[in-house]
């Protein structure tokens, strides 16, 4: 793919989706390297022949979730992914234990609603606040919740009600940091995984940290919120939540300390 191509697709995109285009091509401070997102695909592209590279084993990305970064040097590059997974315990096992508590925890309030109204009505029932109300989120409860039934709850649901809940699709988002080299074999380093969807990151100019929002349950009538986290690339502490509802455009100091 040519830059001029590229350059097209990004016009494209801009006029019928009404995006900003930095928001889907950028450059390295030198322009040796780029990183684009076209048509949900994430991938690099190299200033001398205009090549465009996919990163591999990564599908179609949801407008929400995939999103790629590089360093001002061009030496880093982060990107967050969303991931369809097969199975619970293998995904639960890449989740912070605050995530998977929290999972617990609205699993056992749907438990008991199931058991108090004596079986499903229709279907299971909503969750009418809290973070995991929207469906995309609410398949990961009703999956744990199924998968972990107990008698009482086992006697409440038919065997193809609860196989329909542990057949639900979960997605795992990802955020990854890898050289371009590293990201062309499709060898991210994992730096954390999430439920909600991780979007927009950026690495600081010193590569010790990359920013990251985070989507969580907006308050009253506010349609997205996104939080603002930052993960430690070179400590042992990895994540620290700084700041709500920030918008995709926040930016690094130069200082890095901010």
């Amino acid at each position: 793919m040519t830059l001029g191509l590229v350059a097209f697709y990004v016009a494209v995109i801009f006029i019928l989706a009404g995006c900003f285009p930095e928001n889907l091509l950028e450059w390295s401070d030198d322009g040796s390297v780029g990183v684009i997102k076209v048509d949900k695909v994430l991938g690099l592209v190299d200033d001398k022949t205009g090549n465009f590279t996919q990163i591999p084993d990564i599908n179609e990305q949801e407008d929400l979730f995939g999103n790629i970064a590089i360093s001002s040097d061009g030496k880093l590059i982060a990107y967050s992914t969303a991931v369809k997974c097969s199975s619970l315990s293998d995904a639960l096992k890449q989740l912070p234990q605050t995530q998977v508590k929290l999972i617990a925890h609205y699993a056992n309030q749907m438990r008991e609603q199931i058991i108090h109204q004596n079986g499903l009505v229709n279907e299971f029932p909503d969750i009418d606040e809290g973070p995991f109300k929207l469906d995309g989120y609410r398949s990961w409860v009703e999956c744990y919740m199924c998968e972990n039934a107990d008698h009482e709850l086992i006697d409440k649901l038919t065997p193809e009600i609860l196989e329909q809940g542990k057949s639900k699709e979960i997605v795992l988002c990802q955020l990854f940091v890898a050289t371009p080299n590293q990201v062309i074999k499709g060898e991210g380093e994992l730096v954390t995984a999430s439920v909600f969807a991780i979007c927009w990151p950026k690495i600081s100019p010193d590569n010790k940290f990359v920013a990251y929002l985070f989507h969580n349950e907006p308050y009253e009538d506010i349609a997205l919120r996104f939080d603002l986290y930052l993960a430690a690339l070179e400590s042992d502490v990895k994540v620290l939540r700084l700041a709500e509802y920030v918008a995709p455009g926040y930016s690094w100091r130069g200082d890095s300390k901010a």
